[in-house]
């Protein structure tokens, strides 16, 4: 059996979930999309590989206990300790590995570890939390006043560029995109099943610069070396991302089950649903984009409506997508290099700018397009595409084509951010690796169609 996780990292995974509004966290089934966006970040910044078995004692470790006393501090960890022994001695699960799950929640909450402990290790415990919260205050304060600063720095920014002449502002920090919306003409394809396919936009062809510079805020190693990428073929890509109304008229075409988002929710299976027709965790489904499938129900939905209507959909390749998203532009959106709340669907998380406009993401369609005439491409759901994850893009091809392989075969690419995301995980360069049998509450894709030349 491989090594147990890190503790001190996967502790300080917790307590990042924990920290987040406790409307964000209070259902078990948002615990358990939170725990996997963070569990899947963390792999590829931090090498910290959380397994399946992993994730699954944590999230029992927190279902037997009731939720409201584990995240509020009330209680201790008697409780924990004995849930492990349960788990070790009647479901079989390892008992180094019970033992860990106690450890990492206890220290994650802060609790009182036994009733039997020395005082000496209760005195020890009692140091440590004055010591974190000391800490958070101290954290607190400083965020605080990088807030005021960041306000104020904003200001006179805003000041300035306001007095600057247009040939100035090229040169400022804040660049603004160079080419504006492209007058596009969207078609869906009849299906053979009656009604329509996704809506399509053909792609000029073109070459792009893939990937950000170094100085781009908020970049990471992974999304360089800055590198050519030439589109010669000819496509077409999805106006929106696949939506809950085009994913369902397929599962009723396939008479797959429909059951009820309770039905197939976290306490029934935990990390998989048995069943192909995603819940919709409330938000509702309709133009709204599709959540809750993985890379596989994603290709598979494809094959399917090439069948239907006699052309060839696919997942696009990772350069597809960017090539896409960027439409022309060089800047860490495709409209310029800063982004607020009436541009894209995101920051509905803990220090979010958006924290106000509710849970889920939006309707497809309800911000502005891009130059291509793309709409929702920065933020709302995390979206597939069809490449293997690799760290960087040394020997990265440059003809648009899909990059096989990887450097953790497992994992398949994702691109453009969710609805709660942080402004920097929704510029058009940032990319993200899961399992392909993943599913979230903020995972969708869009196609691509290959057009006869």
């Amino acid at each position: 059996m491989s090594a147990l996780p890190d503790v001190e990292a996967t502790v300080n995974l917790l307590k990042a979930i924990l920290s987040e509004p406790l409307d964000l966290i209070s259902e078990q089934w948002r615990f358990q999309g939170f725990l996997q966006d963070y569990a899947g970040r963390a792999r590829i910044e931090q090498g910290l590989n959380l397994e399946r078995r992993h994730l699954n004692v944590l999230v029992l470790g927190m279902r037997y206990r009731r939720f409201d006393e584990v995240v509020k501090g009330r209680g201790d960890a008697a409780g924990l300790h004995g849930l492990g022994d349960w788990l070790a001695r009647k479901e079989g699960y390892d008992k180094g590995l019970c033992q860990w799950m106690e450890v990492v929640w206890s220290r994650s909450l802060g609790l009182k570890t036994d009733a039997e402990a020395d005082s000496k290790r209760k005195s020890e415990g009692e140091k440590r939390r004055k010591a974190d919260e000391r800490a958070r205050r101290r954290n607190a304060e400083e965020q605080a006043r990088r807030r005021a600063a960041e306000a104020k720095r904003q200001e006179a920014a805003a000041r300035g560029r306001a007095q600057r002449a247009k040939a100035q502002r090229q040169g400022a920090r804040r660049r603004t995109a160079s080419r504006p919306v492209q007058s596009v003409e969207a078609f869906r394809d009849r299906l053979r099943i009656g009604g329509e396919g996704p809506a399509m936009v053909a792609l000029p062809p073109g070459r792009f610069r893939m990937g950000s510079p170094s100085a781009e805020m908020g970049r990471y190693d992974n999304e360089g070396p800055v590198h050519t990428v030439t589109i010669s073929r000819p496509i077409a890509m999805g106006q929106y991302p696949v939506t809950f109304a085009d994913y369902d008229r397929y599962v009723s075409a396939m008479g797959a089950e429909r059951p009820t988002d309770e039905d197939s929710g976290f306490v029934k299976t935990l990390f998989e649903r048995k069943t192909e027709r995603p819940a919709d965790e409330g938000w509702g489904r309709g133009k709204r984009p599709v959540i809750n499938v993985n890379w596989h129900e994603a290709k598979a939905y494809a094959l399917w409506l090439s069948e239907q209507t006699g052309k060839r959909y696919r997942l696009p390749s990772e350069s597809e997508w960017e090539y896409a998203a960027r439409a022309g532009t060089e800047t860490a959106y495709s409209w310029g290099d800063e982004i607020n709340c009436s541009q894209a669907r995101y920051g509905r998380r803990a220090g979010g700018e958006c924290s106000n406009s509710g849970d889920g993401p939006v309707p497809v369609g309800s911000f502005e397009p891009n130059p291509f005439g793309l709409y929702d491409l920065h933020g709302n759901v995390w979206e597939w595409v069809e490449d293997g994850w690799h760290n960087n893009y040394e020997g990265a091809p440059s003809d648009g084509s899909t990059w096989t392989g990887g450097d953790d075969g497992s994992l398949r690419v994702m691109r453009g951010g969710a609805w709660f995301s942080y402004p920097r995980y929704v510029r058009s360069a940032v990319r993200f690796g899961d399992p392909p049998s993943r599913r979230s509450i903020a995972y969708g894709f869009r196609l691509v169609q290959d057009l006869n030349p």
